[in-house]
């Protein structure tokens, strides 16, 4: 896919989120995070990386709270931006030692124990786009696609996004990485690797 052809994409996505009240992201985002909880994948995963959403994202805030009262190992990515690499770091709680990035509001941990990647069962994935492939469109920087090659991570990808994020088709190239499952506020699906 050429970067004009994802550049149209992105915004053509992005205009669809950004047309839904904070109500309806509410409501959506409790219907995914219901659904993400019934998972066989999730109910297993003691360490699960997950992100801090941005306001257009599908709130996870209450996976996070699940997680820490399951006792399982709450794991946020921390963005090295000059390597365009995630470093996964383990977070106790939500208050310290998170900045607010330049780049459209996006929260980073400044801190953190890193969290051997071979250790995680289970990735909560954002990103803009998905299709029913199993293909990802993220926001245009590889940090997912460059994690999701590390040789020694093995846990299940499971991407949650809004019915509005779903496209027909994400064409891919070669260091595009798939996802395994899919939870919208309409379906859940999984995809063989």
């Amino acid at each position: 896919m050429s970067e004009v052809t994802k550049k149209f994409l992105r915004s053509s996505i992005s205009e669809k989120v950004n047309s839904i009240s904070r109500e309806e992201i509410a409501k959506k985002s409790k219907r995914i995070c219901n659904r993400v909880f019934s998972c066989t994948e999730y109910q297993k995963a003691s360490a699960v990386m997950l992100y801090l959403p941005l306001a257009q994202e599908v709130d996870v805030l209450a996976i996070i709270s699940d997680c820490w009262k399951n006792g399982k190992s709450v794991l946020i990515p921390q963005i090295l931006w000059d390597k365009k690499q995630i470093i996964p770091v383990r977070i106790e709680n939500l208050d310290d030692n998170i900045e607010t990035t330049n780049w459209n509001g996006l929260k980073n941990p400044t801190s953190g124990k890193a969290f051997a990647c071979e250790n995680i069962d289970l990735i909560i994935t954002p990103g803009l786009g998905f299709d029913f492939d199993g293909n990802r469109l993220g926001r245009g920087g590889a940090y997912y696609d460059n994690f999701f090659a590390s040789e020694n991570l093995k846990a299940f990808r499971l991407a949650v996004a809004f019915s509005e994020q779903i496209v027909e088709e994400i064409s891919t190239e070669k260091h595009d990485q798939k996802i395994d499952g899919l939870i919208t506020d309409e379906v859940m699906e999984y995809f063989s690797k």
